[in-house]
């Protein structure tokens, strides 16, 4: 996920200078800012993704396309 929501509600994308926490513009659940090297190693790439086992249900858990 690329944007998320801060604690009073605006809109914060996923970089490098983004909170280490911030809140699910789907569920309101709790997310956390990771980062991964895209396959060439050179490029960092930041993402949010749920905290473990949190909001299993959410629709932005869900790749589209794919029913579960």
């Amino acid at each position: 996920m690329k944007i998320a929501l801060l604690p009073d509600g605006t809109a914060v994308e996923a970089t490098a200078t983004a909170p280490s926490e911030a809140t699910c513009p789907h569920c309101g659940g709790v997310l956390l800012l990771r980062q991964r090297r895209t396959m060439n190693q050179s490029v960092v790439a930041f993402y949010w993704r749920h905290a473990s086992n949190q909001n299993l249900k959410c629709r932005a858990r869900r790749r589209p396309g794919v029913d579960r």
